[in-house]
């Protein structure tokens, strides 16, 4: 038992090393989120409380995570962006070890519970999430389904994880709507629950709704029970809310790991194993809330994505002892090697594409030149530019900014998203111009991977930086006139 302790040590560690020298080798985040949280870990710094008023970019809500007072504690110990890339890795380590624990306790195997970990570390998804709070949502999301599934003696531990995981991030209502189909599904098989479980279960579906209805009570307001979804601006929805299929779910965690899965949600339901009913209830609400484009593709799959794998690792357990009672246990060395090699490789490769389509897209330097221009050069100036963007211009430059990917804490959004698609695809100067009048906006901010706009330059509008990135300048002589 010691030395697999020491390889999930090990490779948790390779792992991390691995995500943290990635994560170091660009100039910025993959994820614009990071930057709000930067931004929202300064103010912590200065005042002990998240930003309120956002005097940068305008909203109906207040982005609070812990994981923001967690970064402005690193803040006081080492560079603020040098802790916002570590800080993350640091939970990933974290997350692999209790995988293990959890996947031990379902396969009762410390190999498939090794080999599951390591799985689980490359899923793409996974894998992708560099600089963002994800990690630590992981870790107490694990640690909250360790416990319920479980039923230790101890449930003010998963009280505690789940008070947490809320605070974290919005996502926790996935877990609560996987436990109340795990309710459901022990209750079809006619079993007494006990008043312990029932009191848990009670106590997370209204303790994270009661939260989370506090926390986005203006966005329930103005869209309802379909908040994410409806928010969104329709031309961001095909890239954000994915719906879930076969090759999707195949290139996210690999198509041997889906068999296996099925293959033991399969046996689950019929053998009746109600130890693994909470991995199916969180497994069918993640499919489900994908189905029906009501969660981001990317916060679905990481729930749906390590509940697979989960499954994989009790079902793998159940395959290698049945081998072993067949006439081919001569060969199960030979057998499992080869399955091994498969399901690494592939999982590696969709990871390793992952990552770099993520890092490709990263701010790199000739954006931090052009943000640091706009900082010296520009004055009290508001800028129009892409919402993927957004934070990053606002926490780079200290300018206002329009529109971030936060869209169900923006008014207006889906007038803002659409006014700005236009900016960057008419090849009217004068619609360029009067979609900046309408803003009061100054400046055009255009990243690497932003072809430039065909009425660029002209009159009205003139290149007024350019390495790589571009910064466009509207003359003050040009205005449009409303009547």
């Amino acid at each position: 038992m010691k030395q697999y302790w020491l390889l999930v040590v090990f490779f948790s560690l390779a792992f991390a090393g691995v995500r943290t020298y990635l994560a170091l080798s660009v100039q910025g985040f993959s994820d614009d989120g990071a930057y709000l949280h930067l931004r929202n870990a300064q103010h912590i710094m200065k005042t002990g409380v998240p930003i309120v008023n956002d005097v940068l970019i305008l909203r109906e809500g207040v982005v609070i995570s812990l994981f923001d007072y967690i970064l402005a504690a690193g803040g006081f110990v080492m560079p603020l962006e040098l802790a916002a890339k570590i800080l993350p890795n640091l939970f990933a380590i974290l997350s692999g070890i209790v995988f293990f624990i959890l996947s031990f306790k379902l396969s009762n195997n410390w190999k498939t519970a090794l080999f599951s970990m390591i799985v689980f570390n490359l899923l793409p998804v996974f894998f992708s999430t560099l600089n963002a709070a994800s990690e630590i949502t992981l870790v107490l999301l694990l640690f909250s389904l360790l416990y319920i599934s479980l039923l230790t003696t101890k449930p003010w531990l998963y009280v505690l994880c789940l008070i947490l995981l809320v605070l974290v991030h919005p996502s926790a209502a996935v877990f609560i709507l996987g436990l109340c189909i795990t309710v459901l599904l022990l209750l079809g098989e006619k079993r007494n629950l006990p008043n312990e479980l029932i009191e848990i279960l009670l106590f997370s579906i209204f303790f994270t709704f009661t939260v989370e209805l506090i926390m986005y009570v203006k966005p329930l307001q103005n869209f309802g029970i379909g908040l994410l979804a409806a928010a969104f601006p329709k031309e961001a929805l095909p890239t954000a809310f994915k719906s879930l299929t076969i090759l999707g779910a195949a290139a996210s965690v690999g198509i041997v790991t889906i068999i296996f899965a099925l293959t033991t949600l399969y046996s689950a339901l019929v053998e009746k194993k109600t130890n693994l009913y909470y991995i199916i209830g969180l497994i069918s609400a993640s499919s489900i809330l994908l189905w029906f484009k009501l969660v981001p593709a990317e916060t679905g799959m990481l729930f749906f994505g390590y509940a697979t794998v989960l499954l994989f690792s009790a079902g793998y357990s159940s395959f290698a002892e049945y081998l072993e009672k067949t006439r081919l246990s001569n060969f199960a060395w030979l057998i499992h090697s080869i399955l091994v090699i498969f399901i690494l490789t592939t999982t590696s490769v969709q990871a390793a594409s992952a990552i770099t389509e993520r890092l490709r897209f990263s701010p790199d330097t000739a954006e931090k030149d052009a943000a640091e221009w706009i900082t010296q050069y520009a004055s009290d100036m508001l800028i129009l530019t892409v919402p993927e963007r957004g934070n990053y211009i606002a926490y780079m430059t200290e300018k206002k900014v329009i529109l971030d990917t936060k869209y169900h804490l923006m008014p207006d959004a889906q007038q803002k998203y659409s006014d700005i698609s236009r900016l960057f695809s008419t090849s009217l100067e004068i619609e360029a111009v009067t979609i900046m009048e309408k803003y009061g906006a100054n400046l055009i901010y255009s990243p690497p991977h932003i072809p430039q706009p065909k009425y660029v330059p002209s009159n009205c509008l003139s290149i007024a930086y350019n390495n790589g990135a571009s910064v466009y300048a509207k003359s003050s002589a040009c205005k449009v006139s409303t009547r």
